[in-house]
């Protein structure tokens, strides 16, 4: 008779546990996969339970048959995206479809004057594969408060829930890869920027980042390229002026969010679908119920926990149906 237990929903090792919560302090490099979207769900030999537990079966790994969180890392890790495992270590084996259908790609197409602006939904393995050899862009901060300063109590400005749902609708689930204490969605893109006859192209993640939404930006260059070694390939840069300049990335910005609000606004009359998604970090709750897209930033731990669990309770009993 086979007795074989294996715990589904939660870690199996309380050591595994404690290297996540900490963040590997003494293990740099391991901290570095991880904060470069190199997790678990993306391991050739992740076996998953549900949405956020699986099994690691690399034999390789100091956490050889351990249940795991999606978003943990090992030095051992295996990229294969989040979709199908091979389990694996022969790249020519792994599944390339990422989990959606292999032959699409949703594009999307913005004008503003004269730029013309594409951007390509990636999948995660795909976004960081090309963000290893790219340039952080600098935010501007004062921009993101100003632009939602202007928002503030028009038809455009949208919460959490709604810009999570115009993403989805228009081009699939949210990403994986992203910090889960501080954040709740990723949605990366190749963003091809046409201006003058010239074509300059950059990454852009929508992400939202304790409640609020940002629009990160990245230059991609060429892993050997000589002009960039390694300090400043890790060095924050200021807009390349004569590619992307602060204004137009400001307008761009805009003009993508216009578009989102636009695209919502025609989404939502046929939305009916329960969900929620959280912000532990800052106590943020938002979601879809009772034909509300709804945002909720809830004042203690105690009382945050209490509504996760309500609408968790509430998930469980559709799923019954």
């Amino acid at each position: 008779m086979n007795t074989n237990t294996i715990i589904n929903a939660a870690w199996s090792a309380s050591r595994s546990r404690s290297m996540y919560e900490n963040k590997w302090p003494e293990e740099p490099a391991t901290r570095k996969r991880y904060e470069e979207g190199e997790q678990c769900g993306g391991c050739s030999f992740f076996a998953p339970f549900n949405a956020d537990w699986g099994l690691c079966c690399h034999e390789k790994s100091r956490h050889h048959l351990e249940t795991v969180f999606e978003h943990f890392t090992c030095p051992a890790y295996v990229e294969e995206g989040w979709g199908p495992h091979s389990f694996t270590e022969m790249e020519e084996l792994h599944c390339q479809c990422g989990g959606g259908p292999f032959e699409t790609k949703k594009i999307i197409t913005l004008e503003a004057g004269d730029i013309h602006y594409k951007l390509t939904r990636l999948r995660d393995g795909d976004y960081y594969e090309l963000r290893r050899s790219s340039l952080a862009i600098d935010d501007d901060y004062g921009f993101y408060m100003r632009f939602e300063l202007y928002r503030r109590g028009k038809e455009s400005d949208l919460n959490l829930a709604q810009i999570y749902t115009a993403l989805k609708h228009l081009c699939g689930e949210s990403g994986s890869s992203f910090d889960d204490w501080k954040c709740s969605f990723s949605f990366p893109f190749a963003l091809e920027v046409r201006k003058a006859g010239k074509k300059f192209d950059y990454l852009l993640n929508v992400v939202d980042y304790r409640g609020s939404v940002e629009f990160n930006l990245r230059k991609p260059i060429a892993p050997d390229d000589e002009k960039y070694d390694k300090d400043a390939r890790m060095k924050i840069h200021q807009p390349f002026e004569e590619e992307f300049s602060r204004e137009e990335i400001n307008q761009f910005i805009a003009l993508f969010y216009g578009y989102l609000a636009g695209y919502f606004k025609s989404v939502s009359k046929y939305h009916d679908e329960f969900f929620f998604r959280f912000i532990s970090s800052n106590h943020v709750l938002y979601g879809y119920r009772d034909g509300r897209f709804f945002e909720e930033e809830i004042e203690s731990e105690e009382k945050f926990e209490a509504a996760i669990a309500a609408l968790e309770e509430i998930k469980r009993k559709i799923a019954k149906k």
